[in-house]
C-alpha cells in the first residue's frame, strides 16, 4: 500500500482516540452517566446477593404498631417500656432512630429519662435539620436525655431517594459524631469521609420484629439477647421511606443497618470511574489499530462483557468502581469500527478481498502516477466452468503473476476480470505489461 495511504490511516485513528478520550473525560467528570450506573450495579448486585450476619435485629414501628398504640408520633413512655423490656431481654445496644427532640409531657419524658438511665445501653439519633430560613441546624434530644450518648443518622440521597454514600462520622459542633453505620459495625473512618454500603445483602434477611410484640411482651428475649437492636420506622403512614436497590422503598433503618453490615465484612473502597475510563481507552486503541475485523470484534464484545460483569467480584469484596464512561468509551469505539466496516465493504471486492474501484478512486496518491488496467477476457465464462467458491482461488494465481517483478504493488479489482495498479510514471514499465502478456498465456491451475 502507498506510503501516503498509511500516514493518512495513522492520524484518523489517532485523531478518533483523542476525541472519544475527550468526551469520556467530560462524560465521567459531570457525571452523566449516574443513573446508568446505579441500574448496571443494582444489577451486579444481583449476582451476588446474600443474607445478612443476623447480629443486628431491627424492631419495626410498623402499621401493627400503629394499629396497636395509635397515631405517631408515639408518647414518649411508649419508648420508655420498649427500652425497658429490650434492656431486660438482654440487648447489647438499643439505637433509637428516632429523633426525641423537644419537650412533650413532662411525665412521659421524665419517664423515658429514667429509662434511658436504667438502661444505659442506648444511642439516640441527631440529626441536621434544614430551612429555607434558618439554614442548617443541629437537633438534639431534649436536655433531659442529653446526656446519652448520640450518633448522627444523617446522609445524602439522590433522585431516586436511594442513599449510595454512607458517613462514618460529621463534625458537629467541633467534634466528631459517628454515624449509625459506624457504632453498629464498630468501625471508624475519617471525620467526614464516606463509604458506599453493600445493597448486595438482602434486607429481608435482617432479623425483624413489630415493635407491637416488645410493647406486649409478645417475644422470644433470644430473639435479641446480646445483639444490637436498632428501633426504627418501618410504615408508610410516618414516612422515613427510602429505596433501596434492588429490593424497593423500605424504612431508612434498614439502610443504616446494610451500611453496618457492609462495615461488618470489611473496608469498603471506591475507585472511581477513572481506572475502568483508562484500561477502556486502551482497549479502543488497541481496536482501533487491528486490520482484522473479527478481532476488532473479539476484542470490542469482550471488553462490553467484561465492563458489565467484572466488576461484580470486585464489588463481592466491596471495591466498588464506576463503570459506564468506560462504557461510553467503548460504545463510541464501537460505532467507528462499524462504520470503518461499512464503508471497508464499500470499497472491497466481497470474493477476494482485493481494493475494488471505488478504493481506486478515493486514493488520490494515484493522481500523480501511471494507472495500469489489465483485463482477462472471457473471465466470466471461465469463473462459471470452475468448482464453486474456486473464484477466489483464480483471482489469487492472477494477483500472482501480475506480481511478478515488484511486491509493493497495490491492486485493485473491478467486475468481469478487470485489474488495476498504479506505477511510477517515470519508471519505463513497456517492457513489463509485454512480459505480463506473454506470462498469461501459460495456463492457470485451481482447483485441480
Amino acid at each position: 500500500m502507498p506510503s501516503g495511504k498509511k500516514s493518512k490511516i495513522d492520524r484518523t485513528t489517532f485523531k478518533a482516540l483523542l476525541w472519544t478520550a475527550v468526551a469520556g473525560l467530560i462524560f465521567g467528570l459531570i457525571g452523566f452517566g449516574e443513573i446508568a450506573e446505579d441500574l448496571l450495579r443494582t444489577f451486579r448486585n444481583s449476582l451476588h446477593w446474600h443474607k445478612a450476619s443476623g447480629q443486628i435485629v431491627l424492631v419495626k414501628i410498623d402499621d401493627e404498631a400503629l394499629r396497636q398504640v395509635g397515631r405517631w408520633p408515639w408518647p414518649r413512655r411508649n419508648h420508655a417500656q420498649m427500652t425497658d423490656a429490650l434492656t431486660k431481654a438482654g440487648a447489647k445496644r438499643i439505637f433509637f432512630d428516632i429523633s426525641f427532640f423537644g419537650a412533650t409531657n413532662s411525665a412521659d419524658d421524665r419517664q423515658f429519662a429514667e429509662a434511658l438511665e436504667r438502661s444505659r445501653r442506648v444511642v439516640l439519633a441527631m440529626r441536621i435539620r434544614r430551612s429555607n430560613t434558618a439554614g442548617v441546624q443541629d437537633v438534639y434530644p431534649l436536655p433531659a436525655i442529653a446526656s446519652t450518648p448520640l450518633a448522627t443518622i444523617d446522609w445524602q440521597y439522590n433522585w431516586q431517594n436511594a442513599v449510595w454514600q454512607i458517613p462514618y462520622s460529621l463534625e458537629r459542633g467541633g467534634r466528631p459524631v459517628p454515624s449509625f453505620a459506624s457504632l453498629l459495625s464498630g468501625r471508624s473512618g475519617a471525620v467526614n469521609s464516606t463509604f458506599m454500603p453493600d445493597y448486595s445483602i438482602d434486607p429481608k434477611s435482617i432479623p425483624s420484629i413489630s415493635a407491637a410484640r416488645i410493647l406486649q411482651g409478645q417475644f422470644d428475649p433470644a430473639f435479641v439477647r446480646g445483639r444490637d437492636v436498632v428501633v426504627g420506622t418501618d410504615s408508610d403512614g410516618i414516612g422515613d421511606q427510602y429505596f433501596l436497590p434492588g429490593t424497593g422503598k423500605m424504612g431508612g433503618s434498614y439502610v443504616h443497618i446494610i451500611g453496618a453490615e457492609t462495615l461488618k465484612s470489611g473496608t469498603p473502597h471506591y475507585w472511581g470511574w477513572l481506572p475502568l475510563f483508562l484500561a477502556s481507552l486502551g482497549v479502543a486503541a488497541l481496536a482501533l489499530t487491528r486490520r482484522n475485523h473479527l478481532q476488532q470484534t473479539v476484542l470490542i464484545a469482550g471488553w462490553v462483557l467484561a465492563l458489565l460483569f467484572g466488576p461484580a467480584a470486585l464489588e463481592a469484596r466491596l471495591i466498588f468502581l464506576d463503570i459506564t464512561p468506560g462504557l461510553f468509551v467503548t460504545c463510541i469505539i464501537a460505532v467507528i469500527l462499524v462504520r470503518r466496516l461499512i464503508r471497508h465493504r464499500g470499497l472491497v471486492n466481497a470474493v477476494s478481498g482485493l481494493p475494488n474501484l471505488n478504493a481506486l478512486r478515493a486514493n488520490r496518491a494515484g493522481r500523480d502516477q501511471a494507472l495500469i488496467v489489465a483485463r482477462v477476457l472471457n473471465y466470466a465464462d471461465v469463473v462459471a466452468a470452475l468448482p464453486t467458491d474456486s473464484e477466489r482461488q483464480l483471482v489469487e494465481q492472477i494477483i500472482s503473476r501480475l506480481s511478478i517483478g515488484s511486491s509493493d504493488r497495490t491492486f485493485y479489482q473491478g467486475d468481469g476480470g478487470i485489474f488495476a495498479w498504479f506505477e511510477e510514471p517515470r519508471k519505463p514499465f513497456g517492457h513489463h505489461i509485454d512480459a505480463l502478456y506473454a506470462l498469461f498465456r501459460n495456463p492457470i491451475r485451481v482447483a485441480n
